[in-house]
């Protein structure tokens, strides 16, 4: 009887804090939702009255919400970032501007792996400019430098100290003082 209470308990919080999307389209619409899934070629989004709506990823410009932890409520912006000709992800937005700055979080090979991206404004695909996983035999130093060209005082910045898991710094001090 203490398993059921429990159950109808949790099922209650869940249901009291049910999350509301708002997805948007590069034409301009939005589709409000209570759950999305991503898909490899669309994204399928379950509407407020419960119908599915599929959107291709060519046509998504960012899925945004809310997120309360702690007492604590943020905005979360989302969206789809292409990272080759062919392929992408959904990232997190975390720096808007004229250089934009993600971070893509999913798994491989069996654990979670976190990198960061970057794309200047105008640019279709973005750049893999760092990581936070503990090995990441990959150098960003070189590309990062090459990324950040344009802005000579950043490129000495990187020279003189760049840590890998700090990347989303460079593009705040790129959008404040070059872009």
């Amino acid at each position: 009887m203490q398993k059921f209470f429990l159950i109808v308990q949790l099922l209650t919080i869940n249901l009291a804090f049910s999350q509301t999307y708002h997805v948007f389209k590069t034409d301009g619409s939005e589709i409000v939702a209570k759950r999305y899934n991503s898909a490899s070629k669309f994204l399928k989004v379950v509407t407020l009255d419960k119908k599915i709506v599929e959107v291709p990823y060519n046509e998504l410009d960012r899925i945004e919400y809310d997120e309360t932890y702690r007492k604590k409520t943020r905005k979360v912006i989302k969206e789809f970032v292409l990272t080759s000709d062919e392929y992408g992800y959904i990232m997190d937005l975390i720096h808007d501007g004229p250089c934009k700055s993600y971070t893509y979080i999913g798994p491989s090979a069996g654990h979670t792996i976190t990198l960061y991206y970057a794309k200047m404004k105008g640019d279709r695909k973005a750049v893999r400019i760092g990581s936070k996983n503990f090995i990441d035999l990959y150098s960003y130093k070189n590309q990062v430098q090459d990324f950040f060209k344009s802005c000579p005082s950043l490129v000495q910045k990187i020279e003189e100290k760049f840590k890998r898991k700090k990347a989303h710094d460079l593009v705040s001090f790129y959008n404040l003082n070059c872009g």
